[in-house]
């Protein structure tokens, strides 16, 4: 049986904190929606996509590649 907490499970919070992660704790306020979004933004930065929008903004983008 699962028991709610009142405190953060990160294992390492001063770590991530040292490595510019922001850690904050908020119990059942959209935890699905939170997930779906770090995976979006963790695919998004595997395939490079804020350089190639730069790049594309910058009107510097010569061709396109796709992974």
């Amino acid at each position: 049986m699962k028991r709610p907490t009142r405190r953060p499970r990160q294992r390492q919070p001063e770590a991530a904190t040292r490595h510019g992660v922001a850690v904050s704790f908020a119990p059942g306020r959209n935890a699905t929606a939170t997930a779906e979004h770090t995976v979006a933004l963790m695919m998004a930065a595997a395939r490079h996509v804020p350089a190639t929008h730069a790049d594309l903004a910058a009107g510097t983008c010569s061709e396109v590649t796709t992974t």
